[in-house]
């Protein structure tokens, strides 16, 4: 049996591939937690993130570090869309210094 913890992406494993600000970004979505995470290509690190209406934005780092260590919790939670919606209308941060995903 499969890690419960382990994310489960719904391009496979390649990654969506998005062209955004001139950069070639790459994008995962987990379909158990519904959980998005992206990088620059080349960058060896993935980042949590929120897919806007335009394009993907970078999550605070304390929701990165929170995502990363938790791995998939299993299920879409109510706290990650409250924080998603909080983070709709704020500066995101760019995708460069980015932090490890598991």
């Amino acid at each position: 049996m499969k890690n419960p913890r382990e994310h489960s992406w719904s391009d496979g494993t390649e990654p969506h591939r998005i062209h955004q600000d001139g950069q070639l970004i790459l994008h995962h979505r987990c379909i158990i937690c519904g959980r998005d995470f992206a990088k620059e290509e080349g960058d060896g690190f993935w980042r949590a993130a929120r897919v806007g209406l335009l394009k993907i934005e970078i999550l605070p780092e304390d929701v990165n570090e929170q995502w990363i260590v938790e791995g998939s919790p299993g299920e879409i939670l109510a706290s990650d869309r409250t924080t998603l919606k909080s983070q709709a209308s704020g500066h995101a941060p760019k995708l460069s210094n980015s932090c490890p995903r598991n």
